[in-house]
């Protein structure tokens, strides 16, 4: 009857065991998920950044991708896929040649805007 006794412990506190693994499973992935979520949501608005000012050169028309990584290399942006992905939500193709002045605290959209600009 022990042995019977010992089986029925042993599953339960496996069963338990398995329980609490998930659990801390689920814990953990939404934690990442969200985690990555605020710091793309913070590159693409603009909640929490340095102010400065920054020259960007276009020399012909530039597409989306390429102004990305542009504004990564100058570190106006972290996400070049995002700023990319919110370029095609606003139906931009390109951008025109030019020299443009923006600021680092800009978000994303006013970013677009100031590159657009022709004068």
């Amino acid at each position: 009857m022990a042995s019977k006794k010992t089986n029925r412990v042993a599953g339960v506190i496996a069963g338990m065991l398995n329980t609490v693994s998930y659990i801390l499973l689920i814990v953990g992935i939404s934690l990442a998920l969200s985690t990555f979520g605020i710091l793309v949501a913070n590159d693409v608005l603009a909640l929490i950044k340095d102010s400065g000012e920054m020259t960007v050169e276009l020399k012909a028309e530039t597409t989306p991708a390429e102004v990305a990584l542009l504004l990564q290399e100058k570190e106006a942006i972290e996400y070049p896929w995002a700023f990319e992905l919110f370029s095609q939500l606003k139906k931009v193709e390109s951008f025109p040649a030019g020299t443009f002045t923006i600021d680092t605290s800009m978000d994303y959209n006013q970013m677009i805007s100031a590159l657009r600009k022709t004068t």
